[in-house]
């Protein structure tokens, strides 16, 4: 009885601070359907740090990996990673998720924001 009580009051928590892993969903799924990308590498923290900002939901996002396609990021362009296209423009840097909302004209409506997580680390 005591496991189930905190299972519960785990998930009561969980719901009332902030979402789950799959908590920017909508905002990955709206980018992905505007057409945006990005182009990031295994080995940059930056890109790294930015695939975390989305938690579970960076699967959704239309990403190309330059170590493993160079021709591809070549041909677009890409000098620097993280490097987001996001209505045929080119911005790099790792970018808050507000940011990348604000430019893909995408919403964060109904999606907690974790502050801390949020911290943008150029």
């Amino acid at each position: 009885m005591k496991k189930i009580a905190a299972c519960a009051f785990a998930l009561l928590t969980l719901t009332a601070c902030g979402r789950t892993a799959a908590s920017f969903d909508q905002l990955a799924q709206c980018m992905t359907d505007g057409g945006a990308k990005m182009y990031g590498a295994n080995t940059c923290p930056h890109c790294l740090s930015q695939k975390k900002a989305f938690k579970g939901s960076f699967d959704l996002i239309d990403y190309v990996e330059c170590n493993e396609n160079p021709t591809k990021c070549q041909e677009a362009g890409i000098e620097a990673y993280p490097t987001w296209e996001i209505n045929g423009e080119q911005t790099t840097g790792r970018k808050s998720l507000s940011e990348l909302a604000e430019l893909s004209g995408c919403s964060l409506k109904g999606e907690t924001l974790d502050e801390s997580a949020e911290e943008k680390t150029e």
